[in-house]
């Protein structure tokens, strides 16, 4: 339903409204279509994030590797790996 007040003002007037019209129908979970498509494009939005942040890790890691090797003059191929690293410290 379309209004231009505040919907939730609206949601027992037309819960009222439909139980006339068909008192077995039960209403519930009265919510603005904003919050409804919010609400289930949160997950696609969540996953895009999450893609975005892992992708951006992948080149920065190496960059910071190469970055390593200019700065102190070490060639890539002797900086450690991140799982070498994780080993010693284990």
């Amino acid at each position: 339903m379309r209004t231009r007040t505040e919907p939730a003002a609206l949601a027992e007037t037309v819960r009222q409204q439909i139980h006339q019209i068909e008192p077995a129908r039960s209403v519930f979970d009265i919510t603005p279509l904003e919050d409804h498509l919010s609400e289930a494009f949160s997950e696609n939005r969540l996953r895009t994030v999450l893609l975005s942040f892992f992708a951006a890790t992948g080149p920065a890691a190496v960059f910071a590797r190469l970055l390593f090797g200019v700065l102190y003059g070490v060639s890539p191929s002797d900086v450690p790996t991140l799982s070498a690293v994780v080993l010693l410290v284990l």
